[in-house]
């Protein structure tokens, strides 16, 4: 067996691997990969810090119904292997190759954007039917910057869940950083106490 070949076939018992353990579990739980998230006119680690909220809501709200799969993980494991190099195969065809051997019922996507000072938030769930996908539910929303954290976690839910209403109502209010007045906030010091 020639050096490609080995590879090959260590990457798919890996993936083999990979799969049994985040599928198979006990209660034969629904697996959810989570794929690219697209930041646009944000700073720097707004997407990393939309995937974290994605899989952090994944894991709170389904944890019972859901394995989680994240797309870094995948990424290091392709790095690693150097699958793209060895197959010589297009995104599009590694995506497929990669969803089949993940064997995921789910994929979700998203897009954050700033537009005219409102973060827009679109979340696409993907059902994967023999490794092609098809998308099974979207979600969008608009918001201030201070809220991405609540809406991940509300849009997660909803793009899971087509039943789920989101709560805008519990959303925490808009504070501009430029309109805190502290000048009101007084320190005292206090005497004869030891903290240590």
């Amino acid at each position: 067996m020639n050096y490609s070949n080995k590879m090959r076939f260590i990457l798919v018992i890996l993936l083999l691997c990979f799969s049994s353990l985040s599928i198979y579990s006990e209660d034969k739980k629904k697996s959810v990969y989570i794929g690219s998230v697209l930041s646009l006119n944000l700073p720097t680690g707004t997407d990393t810090r939309v995937r974290n909220g994605i899989t952090l809501s994944l894991i709170n709200n389904f944890k019972n119904k859901l394995s989680v799969l994240d797309d870094e993980v995948v990424k290091k494991l392709l790095e690693r292997l150097k699958l793209q190099q060895l197959t010589g195969c297009s995104t599009e065809k590694c995506e497929k190759q990669l969803n089949d051997a993940l064997n995921a019922d789910y994929k979700i996507e998203g897009t954050i954007s700033n537009e005219g000072g409102k973060y827009s938030l679109t979340l696409k769930l993907f059902k994967l039917d023999d490794g092609t996908p098809s998308i099974s539910n979207q979600v969008k929303r608009e918001f201030n910057s201070s809220q991405v954290d609540y809406y991940v976690n509300e849009l997660t839910r909803a793009v899971m869940d087509s039943g789920y209403s989101i709560n805008d109502k519990n959303a925490p209010q808009d504070i501009d950083p430029g309109k805190i007045n502290l000048s009101n906030i007084t320190l005292k010091e206090v005497t004869g106490s030891d903290l240590s």
